[in-house]
């Protein structure tokens, strides 16, 4: 769990800042309001004598904003109403660009506010940059609603040449790069854009970028080599050209040429992700084949000693009873000579199945091999497990006069039980002494259980359970001990 958590820590970061942007994005739009309401430009115009943010601008941001919100909370129908507001308006303020109609402006509040500063020569206007940008979000945050997370962060990203577009415009003071988008307005749109990457960072693009893997690794450093070669390549060549629309082209080129960098490394990505999400599977495939025994379907014995060994590795072991047991198919060997290997294999599927119904879901249970299975059992004292095994002993006698209807030897099991230290487990003398009650059991006359127990400095006494009429009681009382006959 632990790796787990740190190879996911970008994601689980992303995830539980997601909100923030969309957060700063709805205090930056509401003090733009303020400051229409107020009469405060500083509010709403950042930098004197440059782009202002239009109230419909703020309002088409809260809009968004507000979306990202109500999608993380699960109220999809709020999102998209008001995302569906927030695309009408960028689409109405784009057809009056094209159109030359004024459909736009009806809407518009604080009207007296923009004609006041109409007159002075401060233009207040939602330049088109700003509408298309606006309605690649909304576009993007409808497709986020309907669970397209790839394309609705691909189009997140491509609302951020825009975006950067502007910033790289006020560094550099290069109008045409920002146009009527005010600085405010890049906050803005670029805090949308972010929450809609990190909302859902586990999944789409910003997940194979943000994961721990090699295609994650791989991507990032690609990236962030593209984004410095790119930066001081444009600011090399703006300080160099002396005319302003050569060094606007230079710094155009290295802004594109690194989107499509960008774009080039997270399609790559996705579809080397895509590889890599297969290749996993093949191998958790080939990791529970080599964990399990495919005649019957139970762990075997690798898969074993293996959730033991992690059993024993936790604090849980010290103050918890384990017994092992090994549990012995009588004369296997003369059912698969006596008939052939397909009854055999049917005998060990019938047993496997009777085993599994008689064991708790905590118990461990593998084919051991041959026709041997291997019981592990937490938290369960040796004479509670001889009780148990008992129980096994006749269920799987039960079971195989019901289940096996060729006429055949009697079909019996014996097992031996062994009790595993929790002050100093050792598996493998755990495992010697549940084969040496095997052994007892099997001298005893087969059909029987046989245990070990631990008499101190490393002294075992063996007994052989031989009554089954104590069984029913549920109980192994101290009247009981009389059917427990120690054998050397």
């Amino acid at each position: 769990m632990i790796s787990t958590r740190k190879k996911h820590s970008a994601v689980a970061l992303a995830l539980k800042i997601s909100l923030w942007p969309s957060t700063a994005t709805l205090l930056i739009g509401w003090l733009a309001l303020v400051g229409y309401n107020l009469d405060i430009e500083r509010l709403y115009r950042p930098f004197e004598g440059g782009p202002a943010t239009h109230p419909m601008t703020a309002l088409v941001f809260i809009s968004l904003g507000f979306a990202c919100f109500t999608s993380k909370w699960g109220h999809l129908y709020y999102a998209r109403s008001f995302t569906t507001l927030a695309i009408a308006v960028c689409i109405l303020r784009l057809s009056d660009s094209y159109w030359g109609t004024a459909y736009f402006e009806y809407l518009t509040p604080f009207s007296q506010t923009l004609a006041h500063h109409e007159i002075t020569g401060h233009n207040i206007n939602m330049g088109a940059n700003t509408a298309g940008t606006g309605l690649v979000l909304g576009i993007a945050m409808m497709l986020d609603s309907f669970r397209r997370y790839y394309l609705s962060q691909l189009l997140a990203f491509l609302s951020f040449v825009i975006i950067l577009a502007s910033f790289v415009g006020y560094a550099y003071h290069i109008e045409n790069f920002y146009g009527n988008m005010s600085f405010l307005t890049a906050l803005l749109a670029a805090g949308v854009g972010l929450s809609l990457c990190f909302k859902h960072a586990n999944r789409g693009v910003v997940r194979i970028l943000l994961l721990n893997n090699v295609a994650g690794k791989i991507s990032r450093a690609q990236i962030f080599a593209a984004f410095i070669f790119c930066a001081f390549a444009a600011h090399i060549q703006f300080t160099m050209f002396n005319e302003k629309a050569s060094s606007s082209l230079m710094l155009t080129i290295n802004m594109f040429m690194f989107f499509f960098i960008f774009f080039l490394i997270t399609v790559s990505s996705y579809f080397q992700e895509q590889a890599d999400a297969k290749r996993r599977i093949m191998e958790r495939h080939l990791m529970q084949l080599a964990r399990t025994d495919s005649l019957t379907g139970l762990n075997n014995r690798f898969a074993f000693f293996e959730s033991l060994g992690k059993f024993l590795k936790s604090q849980q072991h010290k103050t918890c009873p384990i017994t092992v047991m090994i549990i012995d198919i009588d004369h296997f060997k003369c059912f698969n000579d006596q008939f052939d290997h397909d009854v055999g294999d049917k005998i060990l599927v019938d047993i496997a199945k009777s085993i599994r119904k008689s064991l708790e879901p905590a118990d461990l249970l593998c084919r051991y091999g041959g026709g041997e299975f291997a019981v592990a059992m937490y938290n369960v004292p040796i004479r509670d497990a001889v009780l148990r095994a008992t129980a096994i002993r006749r269920n799987a006698r039960l079971h195989s006069q019901t289940n096996l209807t060729e006429p055949m030897l009697p079909l019996t099991v014996s097992i031996g039980c062994a009790p595993l230290e929790a002050s100093s487990p050792d598996t493998v003398k755990t495992m010697k002494n549940a084969y040496m009650a095997l052994y007892r059991a099997k001298r005893a006359g087969r059909d029987c259980v046989a245990y070990c127990e631990t008499l101190g400095k490393g002294a075992e006494e063996f007994y052989v359970y031989e009554d089954d009429n104590d069984l029913l009681d549920g109980m192994l009382s101290t009247n009981a001990n009389r059917n427990y006959r120690s054998v050397s």
